[in-house]
């Protein structure tokens, strides 16, 4: 079974958009978890690959138990197919900017909580970005 983890990508209450080249589609950032990795080590490492920041994965479900045993993240968005298991997350970038992988990425922006509801994503994409902005926001 094939594992993705994406992370929702938030800097000064602006949530990071890309174009896959492949797809088409703008949406999170994120890919294949390779074998070895945790979904958060895989994540960062897609990040990094991708846009060339440097983030910090959030837990919205703040545990300070967690944080001290240095246990993994937990996700706030789970989906589960016959063929893969995907992981949603939120993550906080160091800045904004941003460099990207050309043979996977075509386009970035940073786009609002207004511009994500008027902008023409998949109704499951927005959601989880409504979910998102929500979650972050409390931790803040």
């Amino acid at each position: 079974m094939e594992v993705t983890a994406t992370a929702c990508i938030f800097y000064k209450n602006r949530i990071l958009i890309i174009k896959h080249k492949k797809s088409g589609l703008w949406m999170h950032v994120g890919g294949h978890i390779e074998e070895g990795e945790t979904t958060t080590q895989g994540l960062i490492r897609e990040i990094k690959e991708e846009t060339n920041l440097n983030v910090k994965i959030l837990n919205p479900f703040i545990s300070i138990f967690n944080e001290r045993v240095g246990r993994e993240v937990p996700p706030f968005s789970v989906k589960i197919s016959k063929s893969f298991t995907g992981f949603d997350y939120l993550a906080e970038a160091e800045n904004d900017l941003v460099t990207i992988q050309e043979e996977e990425v075509d386009d970035y922006k940073w786009m609002t909580e207004d511009e994500v509801e008027k902008f023409d994503f998949h109704e499951e994409v927005k959601l989880l970005f409504k979910e998102a902005f929500r979650l972050y926001k409390q931790l803040k």
